[in-house]
C-alpha cells in the first residue's frame, strides 16, 4: 500500500502519512483505530506493545467450520502445553 492509498482511506494527505512514518507526529485516536481496521491488526500490535498480531474471535467468522474447529483445538493445545 502506498502513502497515497493510505492517505485516501484516512481522508488525509501524503504529507501527514510521511510525518507519521518519520516520527514527526502521530495519528490521533480515531486515525489509529481506522489504521488498525485497514490492516486488520490490534492497536497493541500497531503500537508495538506486543510482537505478534493475534487471531481474534471476531475473525473466525471468515473461516470455514472445519478451520474454526482446528483453531479452537490448537488454542486448547497451547493452553494445555503452557500448564504442563
Amino acid at each position: 500500500m502506498t502513502q497515497s492509498d493510505l492517505a485516501d482511506l484516512l481522508f488525509t494527505t501524503n504529507a501527514t502519512i510521511s510525518c507519521w512514518e518519520n516520527g514527526v507526529n502521530n495519528p490521533d485516536l480515531d486515525q489509529l483505530i481506522k489504521i488498525c481496521e485497514i490492516f486488520e491488526v490490534s492497536s497493541d500490535y500497531m503500537l508495538g506493545l506486543i510482537d505478534k498480531n493475534y487471531i481474534f474471535l471476531d475473525d473466525k467468522h471468515q473461516l470455514t467450520s472445519e478451520q474454526s474447529k482446528l483453531v479452537d483445538l490448537f488454542v486448547e493445545f497451547l493452553k494445555w502445553k503452557d500448564k504442563n
